[in-house]
Protein backbone atom coordinates (compact mmCIF):
# COMPACT_ATOMS: atom_id res chain seq x y z
CA UNK A 1 0.00 0.00 0.00
CA UNK A 2 1.21 3.66 -0.31
CA UNK A 3 1.26 3.57 3.47
CA UNK A 4 3.89 0.73 3.96
CA UNK A 5 5.83 2.50 0.83
CA UNK A 6 6.01 5.79 2.38
CA UNK A 7 6.77 3.70 5.71
CA UNK A 8 9.88 2.42 3.53
CA UNK A 9 11.00 5.66 2.32
CA UNK A 10 10.76 7.54 5.75
CA UNK A 11 12.79 4.29 7.19
CA UNK A 12 16.14 4.68 4.79
CA UNK A 13 18.66 3.15 5.98
CA UNK A 14 18.77 1.20 9.58
CA UNK A 15 14.99 2.41 10.45
CA UNK A 16 12.90 5.23 11.78
CA UNK A 17 13.40 5.48 15.40
CA UNK A 18 10.29 8.12 16.15
CA UNK A 19 7.79 6.69 13.65
CA UNK A 20 8.44 3.24 15.17
CA UNK A 21 8.20 4.32 18.49
CA UNK A 22 4.94 6.01 18.12
CA UNK A 23 2.92 3.80 16.31
CA UNK A 24 3.99 0.92 18.81
CA UNK A 25 2.17 3.55 21.77
CA UNK A 26 -0.59 3.76 19.50
CA UNK A 27 -1.06 0.34 19.09
CA UNK A 28 -0.99 -0.23 22.94
CA UNK A 29 -3.82 2.48 23.26
CA UNK A 30 -5.57 2.06 20.06
CA UNK A 31 -4.32 -1.77 18.74
CA UNK A 32 -7.49 -3.38 20.63
CA UNK A 33 -10.18 -1.32 18.71
CA UNK A 34 -8.88 -1.24 15.55
CA UNK A 35 -10.74 -2.58 12.27
CA UNK A 36 -8.64 -6.13 11.46
CA UNK A 37 -7.40 -4.67 8.56
CA UNK A 38 -5.90 -1.51 9.73
CA UNK A 39 -4.30 -3.25 12.30
CA UNK A 40 -2.69 -5.68 10.37
CA UNK A 41 -1.78 -2.42 8.03
CA UNK A 42 -0.52 -0.61 10.93
CA UNK A 43 1.97 -4.27 12.44
CA UNK A 44 3.27 -3.86 8.70
CA UNK A 45 4.33 -0.25 8.77
CA UNK A 46 5.74 -1.12 12.23
CA UNK A 47 7.74 -3.47 11.05
CA UNK A 48 8.94 -1.93 8.31
CA UNK A 49 10.20 1.37 10.66
CA UNK A 50 12.48 -0.90 13.02
CA UNK A 51 15.94 -0.78 14.07
CA UNK A 52 17.18 -3.17 10.98
CA UNK A 53 21.31 -3.08 12.13
CA UNK A 54 23.27 -2.65 15.18
CA UNK A 55 23.83 1.11 15.43
CA UNK A 56 19.96 1.77 14.90
CA UNK A 57 19.04 -0.83 17.70
CA UNK A 58 21.45 1.33 20.09
CA UNK A 59 19.99 4.57 19.11
CA UNK A 60 16.81 3.06 19.76
CA UNK A 61 17.35 1.15 23.33
CA UNK A 62 20.28 3.06 24.48
CA UNK A 63 19.34 6.48 23.59
CA UNK A 64 15.53 7.18 23.13
CA UNK A 65 14.91 8.14 26.65
CA UNK A 66 14.25 11.91 26.40
CA UNK A 67 12.56 14.19 28.62
CA UNK A 68 8.88 14.59 27.07
CA UNK A 69 8.84 12.08 24.32
CA UNK A 70 7.98 8.25 24.11
CA UNK A 71 10.61 5.83 24.83
CA UNK A 72 11.03 2.35 23.46
CA UNK A 73 9.64 0.67 26.32
CA UNK A 74 6.63 2.89 26.29
CA UNK A 75 5.35 0.46 23.19
CA UNK A 76 6.03 -3.02 25.51
CA UNK A 77 3.03 -5.29 24.84
CA UNK A 78 2.90 -5.49 28.37
CA UNK A 79 3.28 -2.05 29.65
CA UNK A 80 -0.59 -2.28 30.52
CA UNK A 81 -0.24 -5.18 32.69
CA UNK A 82 2.93 -4.02 34.16
CA UNK A 83 4.29 -0.60 33.61
CA UNK A 84 7.39 -1.91 34.65
CA UNK A 85 7.91 -4.89 32.56
CA UNK A 86 8.75 -2.74 29.17
CA UNK A 87 11.70 -0.92 30.98
CA UNK A 88 13.13 -3.98 32.26
CA UNK A 89 13.32 -5.65 28.67
CA UNK A 90 14.73 -2.24 27.41
CA UNK A 91 17.38 -2.55 29.82
CA UNK A 92 18.25 -6.09 28.82
CA UNK A 93 18.13 -5.14 25.42
CA UNK A 94 20.23 -2.47 25.60
CA UNK A 95 23.20 -5.05 27.66
CA UNK A 96 22.28 -7.17 24.91
CA UNK A 97 23.19 -4.66 22.34
CA UNK A 98 26.53 -3.53 24.40
CA UNK A 99 27.57 -7.17 23.85
CA UNK A 100 27.08 -7.56 20.75
CA UNK A 101 28.50 -4.16 19.32
CA UNK A 102 31.93 -4.23 21.57
CA UNK A 103 33.08 -7.09 19.20
CA UNK A 104 32.16 -4.91 15.83
CA UNK A 105 34.75 -2.04 15.86
CA UNK A 106 33.07 -0.07 13.12
CA UNK A 107 29.67 0.23 14.88
CA UNK A 108 31.00 0.48 17.96
CA UNK A 109 33.60 3.61 16.94
CA UNK A 110 30.05 5.15 14.98
CA UNK A 111 28.12 4.77 18.28
CA UNK A 112 30.29 5.79 20.74
CA UNK A 113 30.40 9.64 19.71
CA UNK A 114 26.42 9.39 20.43
CA UNK A 115 26.23 7.81 23.63
CA UNK A 116 29.17 9.58 25.59
CA UNK A 117 27.56 12.72 24.92
CA UNK A 118 23.72 11.54 25.87
CA UNK A 119 22.21 13.53 28.82
CA UNK A 120 23.27 11.61 31.92
CA UNK A 121 24.86 9.01 30.14
CA UNK A 122 21.55 8.01 28.52
CA UNK A 123 19.13 5.89 31.15
CA UNK A 124 19.84 2.81 29.75
CA UNK A 125 23.89 3.96 29.24
CA UNK A 126 24.41 2.14 32.18
CA UNK A 127 22.72 -1.32 30.41
CA UNK A 128 25.15 -0.74 27.96
CA UNK A 129 28.42 -0.33 29.53
CA UNK A 130 27.83 -3.84 31.43
CA UNK A 131 27.20 -5.76 28.44
CA UNK A 132 30.25 -4.49 27.07
CA UNK A 133 32.31 -5.43 29.70
CA UNK A 134 30.49 -8.55 29.54
CA UNK A 135 30.85 -9.87 25.79
CA UNK A 136 33.89 -8.21 25.09
CA UNK A 137 36.50 -10.96 23.63
CA UNK A 138 39.59 -8.95 24.30
CA UNK A 139 38.95 -6.32 27.52
CA UNK A 140 42.11 -4.40 26.52
CA UNK A 141 41.29 -3.82 22.84
CA UNK A 142 38.02 -2.52 24.39
CA UNK A 143 39.03 -0.20 26.73
CA UNK A 144 41.43 0.94 24.41
CA UNK A 145 38.67 2.02 21.99
CA UNK A 146 36.26 3.14 24.53
CA UNK A 147 38.82 5.71 26.22
CA UNK A 148 39.98 6.89 23.01
CA UNK A 149 37.25 7.60 22.11
CA UNK A 150 36.07 8.93 25.20
CA UNK A 151 39.21 11.59 24.61
CA UNK A 152 37.95 12.65 21.34
CA UNK A 153 34.47 13.81 23.15
CA UNK A 154 34.51 17.18 24.11
CA UNK A 155 35.20 17.65 27.45
CA UNK A 156 32.24 19.98 28.45
CA UNK A 157 29.74 17.46 27.46
CA UNK A 158 31.19 13.85 27.68
CA UNK A 159 29.92 11.68 30.06
CA UNK A 160 31.71 8.25 31.87
CA UNK A 161 28.75 6.11 32.41
CA UNK A 162 29.79 3.39 30.22
CA UNK A 163 32.84 3.43 30.90
CA UNK A 164 32.19 2.51 34.93
CA UNK A 165 29.95 -0.08 33.60
CA UNK A 166 32.20 -1.90 31.91
CA UNK A 167 35.14 -1.66 34.56
CA UNK A 168 32.06 -2.85 36.89
CA UNK A 169 31.16 -5.83 33.99
CA UNK A 170 35.46 -6.32 33.61
CA UNK A 171 36.10 -6.56 37.29
CA UNK A 172 33.77 -9.57 37.51
CA UNK A 173 36.45 -10.93 35.40
CA UNK A 174 39.87 -9.97 35.41
CA UNK A 175 39.76 -7.93 38.48
CA UNK A 176 43.71 -7.49 37.57
CA UNK A 177 43.04 -5.61 34.38
CA UNK A 178 40.45 -3.36 35.71
CA UNK A 179 43.06 -2.35 38.66
CA UNK A 180 45.54 -1.38 36.05
CA UNK A 181 43.01 0.23 34.11
CA UNK A 182 41.86 2.61 37.38
CA UNK A 183 45.75 3.46 38.35
CA UNK A 184 46.17 4.63 34.78
CA UNK A 185 43.02 7.05 34.90
CA UNK A 186 44.25 8.51 38.36
CA UNK A 187 46.48 10.40 36.25
CA UNK A 188 45.31 10.56 32.65
CA UNK A 189 44.72 13.79 31.75
CA UNK A 190 40.96 12.65 30.18
CA UNK A 191 39.99 10.30 32.57
CA UNK A 192 41.71 11.99 35.52
CA UNK A 193 38.68 14.23 36.36
CA UNK A 194 36.42 11.02 36.26
CA UNK A 195 38.37 8.78 38.51
CA UNK A 196 35.96 8.89 41.46
CA UNK A 197 33.38 7.90 39.25
CA UNK A 198 35.04 5.22 37.70
CA UNK A 199 36.14 3.44 40.97
CA UNK A 200 33.12 3.49 42.49
CA UNK A 201 31.45 2.36 39.83
CA UNK A 202 33.54 -0.58 39.29
CA UNK A 203 33.38 -1.43 42.80
CA UNK A 204 35.67 -0.36 46.14
CA UNK A 205 37.70 -2.54 48.24
CA UNK A 206 41.08 -2.41 50.09
CA UNK A 207 42.98 -1.25 47.14
CA UNK A 208 40.33 1.01 45.95
CA UNK A 209 40.47 2.74 48.63
CA UNK A 210 44.37 2.74 48.73
CA UNK A 211 43.31 4.28 45.46
CA UNK A 212 41.24 6.84 46.35
CA UNK A 213 42.97 7.86 49.12
CA UNK A 214 46.56 8.37 46.95
CA UNK A 215 44.19 10.33 44.22
CA UNK A 216 42.71 12.75 47.14
CA UNK A 217 45.86 12.98 48.68
CA UNK A 218 47.52 13.98 45.62
CA UNK A 219 44.09 16.71 44.48
CA UNK A 220 43.77 18.22 47.62
CA UNK A 221 40.20 18.66 46.97
CA UNK A 222 37.29 16.25 46.84
CA UNK A 223 35.71 18.50 43.48
CA UNK A 224 35.83 15.37 41.50
CA UNK A 225 35.20 12.84 43.87
CA UNK A 226 32.07 13.84 45.09
CA UNK A 227 30.11 9.95 43.81
CA UNK A 228 32.13 9.14 47.13
CA UNK A 229 28.86 9.94 48.26
CA UNK A 230 27.16 7.13 46.45
CA UNK A 231 29.73 4.05 48.40
CA UNK A 232 27.87 1.43 50.42
CA UNK A 233 29.96 1.41 53.40
CA UNK A 234 27.72 -1.11 54.72
CA UNK A 235 29.56 -3.71 52.15
CA UNK A 236 33.00 -2.59 53.24
CA UNK A 237 35.18 -3.35 56.43
CA UNK A 238 34.32 -0.60 59.27
CA UNK A 239 38.09 0.00 59.58
CA UNK A 240 38.91 0.98 55.97
CA UNK A 241 35.81 3.34 55.22
CA UNK A 242 37.39 4.59 58.72
CA UNK A 243 40.61 5.48 56.89
CA UNK A 244 38.69 7.01 53.53
CA UNK A 245 36.52 8.93 56.12
CA UNK A 246 39.38 10.28 57.92
CA UNK A 247 41.08 11.96 54.72
CA UNK A 248 37.91 13.18 53.18
CA UNK A 249 37.35 15.15 56.73
CA UNK A 250 40.51 17.20 56.30
CA UNK A 251 39.95 18.39 53.04
CA UNK A 252 38.27 21.45 52.25
CA UNK A 253 33.87 21.04 52.09
CA UNK A 254 34.84 17.10 52.87
CA UNK A 255 32.89 16.99 56.36
CA UNK A 256 30.01 17.52 54.29
CA UNK A 257 31.12 14.63 51.73
CA UNK A 258 31.83 12.56 54.56
CA UNK A 259 28.37 13.27 55.76
CA UNK A 260 27.03 11.51 52.90
CA UNK A 261 29.23 8.79 52.76
CA UNK A 262 27.35 7.73 55.91
CA UNK A 263 24.40 8.33 55.79
CA UNK A 264 23.23 4.42 55.37
CA UNK A 265 25.35 3.80 57.87
CA UNK A 266 23.01 7.10 59.91
CA UNK A 267 20.08 5.86 58.72
CA UNK A 268 20.02 2.26 59.98
CA UNK A 269 21.63 2.97 63.64
CA UNK A 270 17.85 4.26 64.11
CA UNK A 271 16.59 0.38 63.54
CA UNK A 272 19.65 -1.23 64.68
CA UNK A 273 21.87 0.57 67.80
CA UNK A 274 24.68 -1.74 67.73
CA UNK A 275 27.88 0.37 66.62
CA UNK A 276 30.01 -0.09 63.74
CA UNK A 277 32.12 2.35 63.70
Amino acid sequence: SRLIASAETFAGDGGWLEGWTALRVMMQFDGAHMPEDIRAETLAVIRRLAPTDLVAEARAYVLSVRPGAWDVADGDEDSEVDPSAGWRRAEEKAREVGRAMVNSPDALVAFLSEVFVANGGSERGASFGVGLGEGAEDLQAAWTTLSHAFAQTDQVVRNPTVLGNFLKAAQLRDATFVSACLDAAVADPDLGRHFGFLQVVAGLDTAGIDRVIGALNQAGTIQAFRHLSYIDVETLPAAEVARLVDVVIGLPQGPGLAIDMLWRYFYRTRQDPERVY
